[in-house]
């Protein structure tokens, strides 16, 4: 059984260092803390029936064919407002920093699980290993669609991170896996999905 998880919502983000697979757990959202409820509970499913499960963590997945999700998703989230010409809220100063993987370097670690036989119960961190601020996003997204994008700066709320810099060495030692696609391509080939999905 695979079960993906949220590297960006389970870790705790006090410390300065990436957050690794045995990192402290410390979700601060009902969101966060309902992922890992789901680990828990699939951790004792495979001590009770000696099933194989792999929790897998990524950072922020985004790419074609992603849609815009109450209070999820910030990518096609901004590429509507950008569309429509509607603000997009920004909560805090915008340097708070999340890590984005592109949607085919996400699939690609998926191919190589099924080329394993598992035991146990493994965790995987997914990211780029590289973070960008809101701000620096919303920049980039305005490069790449040739439009300017409205932003309202609000208070910052309980649950938001300041940033998780997150390491996935686990995967790329054992299973030959990194992210390979940069922030600014793959912003491109979604804008360009984006476009020819209106």
């Amino acid at each position: 059984m695979i079960f993906v998880s949220s590297a960006g919502a389970v870790y705790d983000e006090s410390g300065s260092d990436a957050v690794a697979e045995t990192s402290p757990l410390n979700p601060k959202s009902y969101y966060g803390a309902g992922k890992l409820a789901v680990e828990m509970f699939l951790r004792a499913y495979s001590a009770q029936t000696g099933h194989a499960v792999v929790i897998v963590r990524p950072a922020n997945v985004y790419g074609p064919g992603q849609r815009t999700k109450r209070q999820f998703a910030i990518v096609p989230t901004l590429m509507d407002a950008i569309s429509d010409g509607t603000t997009f809220a920004v909560w805090g100063d915008g340097e708070a920093t999340r890590d984005f993987v592109y949607a085919d370097d996400f699939a690609g670690f998926f191919v190589l699980l099924t080329e394993r036989t598992w035991q146990g119960v493994s965790t995987f961190n997914l990211a780029s290993q590289t973070s960008c601020s809101v701000n620096d996003l919303c920049a980039l997204l305005q490069k790449v669609s040739g439009r300017q994008l409205s932003l309202e700066y609000l208070p910052e709320r309980g649950i938001d991170l300041h940033g998780v810099a997150i390491d996935a060495t686990r995967a790329r030692v054992e299973l030959g896996w990194q992210a390979t696609t940069e922030l600014e391509a793959g912003l491109k080939k979604t804008w360009e999905w984006f476009v020819s999905s209106q």
